[in-house]
């Protein structure tokens, strides 16, 4: 509002000066016509001067409140809080802390585990050999639990942090897998069954085709072998 009123007073200035220029010199009054026109002139200029001025406060760079450090931890939270894996450090007193959002919402806390899973700990405490690709089996919301795969990197003391942890959902993989074997199990039993019931129905139609027939003794030894043979167990 401090910038807007007197720019407004310099271009209404600047108007009436246009306005009464041309009348003034008119009717023969050049030395107020003169006036108005260095009246004018100088409004334009200091309008000038304050567009300038406004410009360059536009395109200053002004100095961030922020520190350059504390803009990059602020840039790595967020990108750690939008990872959907679960992310976790342990630091050199032994307590575990949820580095992203999934992971405090996985164990419902804000930054220390304050009862970590046994199963969890375990994890850690094993050889990194053996540790890098566990598979453990977390409590989640509702009362369920979901299997993930761990896996585990050294912190190197740096920052405090001793180890890192990030926790993959492999429970719809599980699912997918138990799902495609039992699909290739029902496709092996149905050809099998298909295969045992082939010769039978085969049978099934002779002998009844034999039995429409005028019956012989022949046909009558051929119905009873059609017979036995589809009542043999296989």
């Amino acid at each position: 509002m401090r910038v807007v009123l007197p720019i407004l007073a310099k271009v209404a200035g600047i108007i009436a000066a246009c306005l009464l220029t041309g009348p003034a010199w008119q009717n023969g009054f050049f030395a107020t016509a003169v006036l108005i026109v260095s009246i004018a002139v100088f409004c334009m200029a200091s309008l000038i001067t304050t567009q300038l001025e406004l410009l360059r406060r536009a395109q200053r760079q002004e100095l961030s409140v922020v520190q350059p450090a504390d803009r990059e931890a602020l840039l790595n939270r967020a990108l750690l809080d939008h990872a959907p894996v679960p992310l976790l450090f342990q630091k050199t007193d032994g307590t575990l802390h949820a580095a992203n959002r999934a992971a405090r919402r996985l164990f419902e806390t804000e930054g220390r585990l304050t009862a970590p899973p046994s199963s969890l700990l375990a994890v850690i405490e094993a050889d990194k050999s053996t540790s890098e690709h566990a598979v453990i089996r977390l409590p989640s919301s509702g009362g369920s639990s979901r299997v993930y795969a761990v896996s585990v990197g050294q912190g190197g003391c740096v920052g405090g942090i001793v180890a890192y942890l990030a926790l993959m959902d492999v429970e719809a993989r599980i699912n997918a897998a138990e799902a495609q074997a039992l699909r290739e199990l029902l496709q092996i039993l149905s050809h099998e069954i298909m295969n045992s019931l082939t010769p039978i129905v085969s049978l099934s139609a002779t002998a009844a085709d034999l039995f429409g027939e005028v019956q012989t003794h022949e046909k009558g030894l051929m119905i009873g072998e059609a017979l036995a043979t589809i009542r043999t167990p296989r």
